[in-house]
């Protein structure tokens, strides 16, 4: 008898789980976790929202908001990919008021080995290159840049400072 599919050293398709299932399954395997990582009161906030975090927590030392954002990539996760949910998050802390103490991006899959190599620099020099870039440019962004603009803000600096 042959062992089921999920156990024969096969990758879980965790990418192939509609949003709602896959940010609840994340969501119980974080509450798993909550001794080891010192966070309590979980909430699921937004589950299938787009543009919303779909797990929230607090920090058992100092109470501080712990935001978790669930993606189902079916690829490996770059870059630019990471650098614009940077971008989104820091325009939520300005525009939107939310005082995030921690951001945890959970993935179905893997990281480029690029953005891999641009983690592991302290300084997240090429990580910050490329938010500064999207705060700029990047069409997706344009309402938002319009409101930093408003506030008398720059958007890419503040993006620079959140990234660093």
């Amino acid at each position: 008898m042959s062992r089921p599919t999920l156990y024969a050293g096969l990758r879980v398709p965790f990418d192939q789980l509609e949003p709602e299932p896959f940010a609840s399954l994340v969501h119980g395997a974080l509450q798993a976790l909550a001794d080891a990582y010192h966070w309590r009161d979980f909430a699921l906030p937004n589950v299938g929202a787009d543009g919303g975090f779909d797990s929230t927590a607090r920090r058992q030392d100092d109470g501080g908001l712990v935001c978790f954002q669930c993606k189902r990539y079916a690829h490996a996760i770059s870059t630019p990919e990471l650098a614009g949910e940077l971008v989104r998050l820091s325009c939520s802390e300005v525009i939107g008021g939310s005082s995030v103490a921690e951001y945890v991006l959970i993935t179905s899959g893997t990281a480029r080995e690029v953005l891999r190599e641009a983690l592991r620099d302290a300084a997240r020099t090429a990580l910050i290159a490329k938010a500064v870039e999207l705060a700029r440019g990047d069409e997706k962004f344009k309402a938002a840049r319009e409101q930093f603009a408003e506030r008398g803000l720059d958007m890419a600096a503040t993006v620079r400072v959140f990234v660093g």
